[in-house]
């Protein structure tokens, strides 16, 4: 535990400069990051200092939940994905100041109070107390609009007691069919992890002729890795069964395996499906042949098509040859008949 929140003080030290554009705000948030370890049922309070020295305006406060992966990357939830609200740094988290006017070069305090639940999850919660920019212009429907400029404090809860716990359990299996399309079938899985630290699953599904065939005739599987708290949603295509295969109905068998390094440790979830299966349609049914009669001409007529001119050049360069050649030197008739009068006279 004490690894992964140096490393989280590591990686977020410079995350208020790298979340604020340089050029358009220029915000400054302290502290950048505080860690508690806290038991259930108990608060704790602090401060942080939020000030702007480009602009003033409008901004508001509010927790975003965040949980590290096995390679060190973080992934912020949004509210929608947590499978319960009341296990999030965004339910036991209040800020005295959700929305406020900032004036440029001016200090502004928000309190910060955070309350453990009788029943809050042991072990480690992450998330970002952000602080954004917002429109001068409300929106009745939408509420208020950030225009961009941001800048966050980190917030690492560890809830002391308990022991680490790997469990979940597979919200929905459904199929969905479609006719006149490249892929035809979609398998779509929603799994929840309730325990209390991330960890691989492998969800692996068997398509079957017939519901009592011990054998698939295709397997489909996906690894991803699942979050506490949260709802992980995928879809798996079936993509082409073959040609052995036509139009029919067949059966579905949905395995979810808890998956670490390759493996499968354990089975956390099954379900079974029908599903109605229509042939995808081909790459080549899109491409549409238009046959043409052509005539070929003989390879005389070729050559002169291509070459035409070029023996015309050379015809007129030879007539010019010959008559340069043969026909200068002969002499005229006048001459001739002049020098036969003279020597008659």
């Amino acid at each position: 535990m004490k690894k992964i929140l140096s490393f989280a003080c590591a990686v977020f030290f410079l995350f208020p400069l790298a979340t604020a554009p340089v050029i358009a705000f220029n915000m400054t948030i302290a502290p950048a990051k505080e860690i508690f370890e806290m038991n259930r049922s108990e608060s704790k309070s602090y401060q942080i200092t939020f000030r702007n020295d480009s602009d003033s305006g409008r901004y508001q406060a509010r927790v975003v939940d965040f949980v590290y992966n096995e390679s060190g990357v973080r992934n912020f939830i949004e509210k929608k994905d947590l499978a319960d609200p009341g296990q999030s740094l965004t339910s036991w988290v209040h800020l005295g100041n959700d929305q406020f006017q900032a004036v440029k070069g001016v200090d502004n305090k928000i309190s910060v109070l955070i309350t453990i639940p009788k029943n809050g999850a042991f072990g480690d919660h992450f998330g970002v107390i952000l602080v954004e920019k917002i429109s001068d212009e409300t929106t009745q429907d939408a509420g208020p609009v950030t225009v961009g400029g941001s800048i966050a404090s980190v917030l690492a809860v560890k809830v002391l007691g308990g022991k680490s716990i790997k469990s979940g359990g597979l919200v929905d299996y459904q199929i969905s069919t479609q006719e006149k399309a490249r892929n035809t079938v979609n398998f779509e899985v929603k799994f929840n992890n309730t325990g209390n630290e991330f960890y691989g699953v492998l969800a692996e599904i068997g398509v079957y002729d017939k519901t009592d065939d011990q054998k698939p005739i295709k397997v489909l599987s996906r690894d991803f890795t699942v979050f506490p708290n949260v709802v992980r949603e995928l879809k798996i295509p079936l993509g082409d069964l073959g040609d052995d295969y036509g139009e029919k109905d067949y059966s579905s068998k949905l395995s979810v395996y808890e998956f670490y390094k390759g493996s499968k440790v354990s089975l956390m979830a099954s379900s079974e499906k029908a599903f109605h299966y229509y042939v995808p349609i081909s790459t080549d049914a899109e491409i549409q042949y238009v046959a043409k009669d052509v005539t070929t001409p003989s390879a005389i007529v070729q050559v002169l098509q291509q070459f035409g001119w070029y023996i015309a050049g050379f015809i007129l360069l030879l007539v010019v040859l010959i008559r340069v050649l043969f026909f200068r030197g002969s002499p005229s008739a006048t001459p001739s008949s002049k020098r036969g009068r003279n020597k008659n006279s």
